[in-house]
């Protein structure tokens, strides 16, 4: 990440100016209105006064039966569901939109995406229950911090993992023990 000075003495022409390397660069604007996104089909609505909503997701529904066939395809025989959820956040939903749009334009193609696992618990320290999960669903700006990131195999980074069962140890343990 680095930080930047804005120099807006010419309104026609604003710069931005890298504090560390002092280089300066013409300031871009993003001209994009929400609606540019569309969230996914499968979101509800979401209430005018809240930016970020978890919503119940039907244990008959597509939805369920492919997020939850992923999930217990690598977990022990004895895990249950107990409950699915879906983040219905419209900030990160439009940052992570932009962010993709941003990767096609530089990359002249439309970035991979994968669905990936990960957890917030610290399996060092089970009584502590590790970072709520809402740290991260309810931001509205980046989701994902590093500076909430401790020291992993590789170092201190933002951990994911193709098999649920890898992201298993690091779950977030709520106060009724699920």
């Amino acid at each position: 990440c680095h930080d930047y000075t804005a120099d807006l003495s010419d309104r026609s022409a604003p710069k931005q100016v890298n504090k560390a390397t002092r280089i300066v660069r013409a300031m871009r604007r993003a001209e994009h209105t929400v609606s540019d996104f569309a969230p996914p089909d499968s979101w509800t609505g979401l209430p005018q006064t809240k930016n970020c909503v978890l919503v119940p997701v039907n244990q008959t529904s597509a939805e369920f039966k492919q997020v939850s066939g992923r999930f217990l395809e690598t977990m022990p025989s004895k895990t249950r569901i107990v409950r699915l959820e879906r983040i219905q956040n419209s900030a990160l939903w439009d940052y992570y939109c932009l962010r993709k749009e941003r990767m096609t334009k530089v990359n002249k193609r439309v970035p991979l995406e994968a669905s990936v696992w990960h957890g917030t618990g610290n399996p060092r320290d089970r009584s502590a229950g590790g970072t709520d999960p809402a740290m991260i669903y309810t931001d509205v700006q980046d989701g994902f911090m590093m500076q909430y990131c401790k020291s992993g195999m590789w170092g201190v980074a933002l951990y994911f993992a193709e098999k649920a069962v890898y992201s298993h140890d690091y779950s977030y343990n709520r106060p009724n023990g699920t």
